[in-house]
């Protein structure tokens, strides 16, 4: 079980008070609960925040952003009381980035602007910067994102703020399925652990809602929890003098405590799906095709190949095939069809062939459009899957599958690290697969990174991994027949 966040923040002082430096996510996570806290609790929060981020200017030679004294920046932290300060406010622009305003009663204010990879430190007075400190893997991008903050100063954001507890809506509206279940499941366990500031709104944007909130007991609980279109809430937060928070830190956020924050999502998700009996005539598998970001080139001849190996084992072969993950609500699988006519309409391309390969005793199953709730519920009577890592992994490990995914060489230890937490998702690949870059997902991705790559595995030699990872799987399956010789 997670140490709970408080001890973790008083861990964090003491660590400070040694004269340790603080990581960025305590950082990060000390300004997230600044801004949706009051009282004591927030007093306590600002000084923490303030000595941790003041731990991180004293070295600038670690700095690669700056513009005039680095002193003046850690003297603001190191010379404001909680009691000089007029104003706290959020609005983050993203769910990885967390922007905190700090404005004192003298008219002098800070403002940060962090990730996981970048602080971002600027002080100013009336509308004009003073200096600015910090350090980013993406200094361009940095400072990119404060001058967007320093526009929205000199267009009045602090004379419009409401006080160091402003109303303060915490959006979920992030586009990516993952990215977005790891906030909701962080920001569970903040409500369940921390007592927030009385005004704290909660929004689900639902355009973006691959889960409902309210599976989590924590926030199912909050008094004020709904539905709302992000560009409302921040167009009235601008206005209004309220907050908008969207990043949600705590101390030990990493790859550890995300595979905790998946954990509490599939205990949530299986809690409320009632199981799905075996049965000893079907084998069923869950599978998803890569082709929206990058591709694997010879996936339909790759998964071809399996269901031919493992067709045998069973009267009947079902597969369940991924598809693209849709929002709740009632747009359903045909508002994803239309959206992305090039990713549905190659998908049953591929399926049909797959079905006039396969005959009889094999049935396919499509997924495109459904919640990762839907999904969840779809697929947890399957004996196994195999999967990109990913959204399509991510579901399986919350159905509790076991499995096997794979990914581009570039992504390996990300998704390895993402998946780690749960020992039944094996990857493989690590020695076979070899970069596409003659390959092209459906869509570019200018964020994407690495995330655009395509890549190659070899039929035979995914064949062999697979089945040397789902064989043992299945052959201890209910009603099993023999593998056919040779496996």
């Amino acid at each position: 079980m997670a140490p709970g966040i408080v001890a973790l923040f008083e861990e964090l002082r003491h660590r400070l008070d040694a004269g340790e430096a603080a990581r960025h996510v305590e950082i990060l996570a000390a300004a997230c609960l600044l801004g949706m806290t009051a009282g004591p609790r927030q007093a306590a929060l600002w000084e923490v925040f303030a000595q941790a981020a003041h731990s991180v200017l004293r070295d600038p030679a670690a700095l690669d952003l700056g513009h005039g004294p680095v002193e003046e920046v850690a003297g603001f932290l190191a010379d404001t009381p909680f009691e000089a300060i007029a104003h706290l406010r959020r609005m983050d622009p993203h769910v990885w980035s967390v922007r905190l305003h700090v404005v004192r009663q003298d008219g002098r204010w800070l403002v940060l602007h962090g990730r996981f990879d970048s602080l971002y430190f600027v002080i100013g007075e009336a509308g004009a910067m003073r200096a600015a400190a910090g350090r980013s893997r993406n200094p361009a991008g940095a400072e990119r994102d404060m001058a967007a903050a320093l526009a929205d100063i000199a267009a009045g954001f602090h004379a419009r703020a409401a006080g160091r507890t402003p109303p303060t809506c915490f959006l979920l509206g992030n586009g990516r399925p993952v990215d977005q279940s790891t906030v909701l499941a962080r920001l569970d366990r903040v409500l369940a652990e921390v007592e927030v500031a009385p005004a704290l709104a909660i929004r689900q944007d639902p355009r973006t809602a691959f889960l409902d909130p309210r599976l989590l007991p924590a926030i199912a609980a909050h008094p004020d929890t709904g539905f709302e279109t992000g560009p409302a809430l921040r167009a009235a937060a601008m206005a209004g003098g309220g907050s908008v928070a969207e990043a949600m830190y705590v101390p030990d956020s990493g790859w550890e405590e995300q595979n905790l924050a998946a954990r509490r999502l599939c205990d949530a998700l299986l809690a409320t799906t009632p199981p799905v009996p075996p049965d000893p005539d079907e084998l069923r598998l869950f599978v998803s095709l890569d082709l929206e970001k990058r591709v694997w080139v010879e996936q339909e001849e790759g998964f071809l190949a399996l269901f031919q190996a493992l067709r045998p084992r069973a009267p009947r072969l079902a597969v369940f095939l991924n598809g693209m993950t849709g929002v709740i609500g009632e747009q359903g699988p045909e508002a994803l069809d239309a959206a992305f006519p090039a990713i549905a309409g190659r998908e049953r391309a591929i399926m049909a062939r797959w079905q006039d390969a396969m005959g009889e005793g094999f049935a396919l199953h499509f997924l495109n459009g459904r919640d990762i709730a839907s999904k969840v519920a779809a697929i947890r009577g399957c004996d196994a899957f195999a999967a990109p890592g990913g959204t399509a992994a991510f579901i399986a490990t919350l159905a509790g599958l076991p499995g096997l995914f794979w990914s581009h060489p570039a992504l390996f230890g990300h998704f390895a690290s993402q998946h780690r937490g749960f020992a039944e998702a094996r990857p493989i690949g690590q020695a076979t697969i070899r970069p596409a870059p003659e390959a092209e997902g459906v869509h570019r991705y200018e964020w994407g990174g690495a995330g655009n790559l395509s890549y190659a595995i070899a039929p035979a030699d995914f064949l062999a991994e697979a089945l040397a990872r789902l064989g043992p799987l299945l052959d201890a399956r209910p009603g099993s027949l023999p593998p056919p010789p040779g496996q």
